[in-house]
């Protein structure tokens, strides 16, 4: 008997891509290698009894691709989040007081607050950032937005100790703290998604930069077979989207 298995979703860790089946005896998909072959042989050698048959490999398919047709601008999806944290100051994934006072540990983090002046702005930022500006209602200030993006953390040497992600220190413009802050947290989990299938989806403009939720059909009949998809970021894009959603019937980079 051996164990084995894949990362899914935003659980990844870091410098390693999310296909991590470094000389397995398996694939991601489920499938024999080489090495499950050769251990078939051996053991087959220093046993008495003879080897089971093989289990029958699961079936898959490549389905007609997809383009998206609907979307929801991330701005108009945070009020099918969970309550945002309120902070005097900026609070990293781990730290923020939610799920029973386990913190965050996969997706991104949204950081709200407002500015009244420009100037050159600093952040600690773990792992990447987009950074953008709004107007409010009162004309002199306007609302920063920084989201940040967890691109998993490693898993050997002393670094473990140090992975915490989102902001990790002050935020500042012309060296001085900014403070109030708004923290949503995007953790994309599977009760998120329901809500939002309550959501006013719009339909994809012709012309879109910005980080947005992206709805397509995959019509796959009566006996769904296993599939993957193509495209690195499908149901989440952080700056525009892809024109067309692709399967394969092999898990590819």
């Amino acid at each position: 008997m051996f164990h084995g298995g894949t990362n899914f979703g935003f659980i990844n860790g870091a410098t390693n891509f999310v296909k991590h089946n470094y000389d397995a005896v398996l694939t991601e998909a489920g499938d024999y290698t080489e090495k499950y072959f050769k251990l078939r042989k051996l053991f087959g050698s220093i046993l008495a009894i003879p080897l089971p048959p093989l289990p029958a490999l699961t079936p898959k398919a490549v389905y007609p691709s997809m383009r998206s047709s609907l979307y929801l601008p991330l701005w108009d999806v945070l009020q099918y989040l969970n309550e945002p944290v309120i902070s005097n100051i900026p609070v990293n994934m781990e730290n923020l007081p939610i799920n029973n006072g386990n913190g965050q540990s996969y997706g991104l983090v949204l950081y709200e607050t407002s500015i009244c002046s420009g100037g050159q702005l600093h952040a600690d930022v773990h792992d990447t950032a987009q950074v953008g500006v709004s107007m409010l209602s009162t004309e002199e200030c306007q609302l920063l937005r920084i989201l940040v993006e967890n691109q998993g953390r490693v898993n050997f040497s002393w670094k473990i100790q140090n992975q915490r992600k989102g902001l990790t220190g002050s935020v500042t413009i012309n060296n001085v703290p900014l403070e109030g802050f708004t923290i949503y947290s995007l953790e994309m989990k599977m009760s998120f998604f329901k809500r939002l299938r309550s959501a006013t989806w719009r339909p994809v403009p012709n012309s879109y930069s910005g980080p947005a939720f992206y709805l397509a059909t995959l019509k796959a009949g009566s006996s769904p077979k296993d599939t993957f998809l193509r495209l690195l970021i499908i149901l989440f894009e952080k700056i525009k989207s892809g024109s067309d959603i692709e399967t394969t019937d092999q898990p590819k980079l």
